[in-house]
């Protein structure tokens, strides 16, 4: 579920709102984790030494709290991070780590997220154009963390999750919530949900990160494709994810991604 809040430059404010939830595992559980490819530029190779560890300093957190992000790939001979492990942050947990990695993949390198994330669903038939749409598109730079955003998104999953909603409107709108978590600006927010144990970040954190943000890519059921078109928005530079579950939650796992433009 997604709600876009987008400002231009002449006051502008256009807001819609689409549900998204799949109890059904069969769409996240034909996954295989794979490593990401390169993309192409060997002065963009990953170090060790400046990059951060995707499993986080907190990668025990069920419900995703400040979170920030970056890559699998085997760490190469270059001292120069890729744009994706760039974003990456020790305060991360390991959930919000690869699910940045995951929408940086698809964002800087959009081709190469099709061949190894949705390849499975296209010869399917199963993917709702996500494919040849990533396929053919341009890339854009990837999403940083920002730190308002992280604590908005991971407070607000934590809120579904423990009062078993599912919603942008619960306890304010997207905006109103990253406001009080201290970011000044309008935002765009994506929800999804799913019960399988596939998309339980306290399981496996990445292989939950891969099928959220492959749910959100392919967006099944929504004929606007909202979700992937905020994932795949030049204009959003900055992003906050949160994570969680509960035993009250009808929906298994939630996980919120909010998306701003500075």
């Amino acid at each position: 579920m997604y709600m876009n809040l987008k400002i231009n430059r002449v006051i502008l404010f256009f807001l819609f709102t689409t549900l998204i939830v799949n109890i059904n595992s069969s769409c996240s559980t034909k996954n295989e984790i794979k490593s990401l490819p390169s993309n192409g530029n060997s002065s963009d190779s990953s170090n060790a030494s400046t990059t951060t560890s995707l499993n986080g300093s907190n990668s025990g957190q069920s419900n995703g709290v400040d979170a920030v992000s970056t890559s699998t790939s085997t760490p190469a001979t270059s001292t120069t991070p890729t744009p994706i492990e760039a974003t990456a942050s020790a305060e991360a947990t390991a959930y919000q780590n690869f699910t940045l990695r995951e929408l940086n993949m698809a964002r800087t390198n959009p081709k190469a997220y099709a061949k190894n994330r949705l390849s499975e669903e296209y010869n399917d038939g199963d993917d709702n154009g996500a494919y040849n749409d990533l396929i053919y598109r341009t890339a854009i730079p990837p999403l940083k963390f920002n730190k308002a955003l992280n604590q908005a998104a991971s407070n607000y999953a934590k809120f579904l999750a423990e009062n078993n909603l599912f919603s942008h409107e619960e306890d304010g709108t997207p905006s109103s919530r990253c406001k009080r978590a201290g970011y000044p600006g309008l935002c765009a927010e994506n929800l999804a949900s799913d019960s399988s144990d596939d998309n339980d970040a306290t399981i496996n954190a990445e292989m939950a990160a891969i099928n959220f943000v492959k749910q959100l890519i392919i967006d099944r059921g929504n004929f606007t494709r909202g979700h992937r078109k905020i994932i795949l928005d030049a204009d959003y530079t900055v992003v906050g994810i949160g994570y969680s579950k509960h035993a009250n939650f009808s929906y298994g796992n939630v996980t919120v991604q909010n998306f701003g433009e500075f």
